[in-house]
């Protein structure tokens, strides 16, 4: 169940030995291409590079400041990663994580990065911290697959969804929602918390 997952907190990016398709959490060995496709909808890009076809993780694409350009045709980097829309506009642009060190750049949320697996870090003090394509988290927003936004509720008083992921997240310093309605929960044991329209039990 979704609840499972999330009380799990093994998101994408973190190591497990066997891991299903599409359980956001990337399975050992695979570079997160169990990941890729997920109920008909595509999480990063499949691109020539050299000889071979190669899969990006969404955490490859639009680097901040270039990055490397993983694919022959450089559309990893490309036009795509251009700025539409103001910067007001939450459902389609966004600050994108950058590297420890470097400032943020303003970029443009695409089908292909939006409401994706969150990475994780376990530091050496052992604190848990979390990221998205997103610094804010706003490519969780709008969610491409009905499978995947399932908190209706209103943003800037606009109306969207809300990535399942982000759903009873103790670790935002501010809600996803307006009305705060993605922190509802109630915790049914050390690790899970459950949202009082059981939106995690699958």
């Amino acid at each position: 169940t979704y609840c499972k997952q999330l009380a799990s907190e093994t998101m994408s990016n973190t190591i497990s030995e066997g891991g299903k398709e599409c359980d956001m959490v990337c399975a050992k060995d695979t570079d997160c291409q169990d990941e890729s496709v997920c109920n008909g909808y595509t999480y990063g890009m499949f691109c020539k590079s050299g000889r071979t076809m190669r899969y990006l993780d969404i955490s490859k694409m639009c680097e901040p400041y270039g990055g490397s350009r993983d694919c022959d045709d450089g559309s990893d980097e490309g036009r795509q990663c251009g700025i539409v829309g103001d910067r007001s506009d939450i459902i389609r642009t966004c600050y994108r994580t950058a590297p420890a060190g470097q400032e943020s750049i303003f970029t443009t949320i695409l089908n292909s990065t939006r409401c994706g697996p969150l990475s994780m870090t376990i530091k050496s003090d052992g604190y848990i911290s979390y990221s998205s394509f997103c610094t804010d988290y706003s490519d969780q927003y709008n969610c491409t697959d009905p499978e995947r936004g399932l908190l209706r509720c209103t943003k800037n008083s606009y109306f969207t969804t809300v990535s399942w992921v982000m759903v009873c997240k103790q670790f935002l310093e501010d809600p996803m929602c307006d009305d705060a309605m993605d922190t509802e929960c109630m915790q049914i044991s050390p690790t899970c918390f459950l949202h009082k329209h059981l939106l995690c039990d699958g």
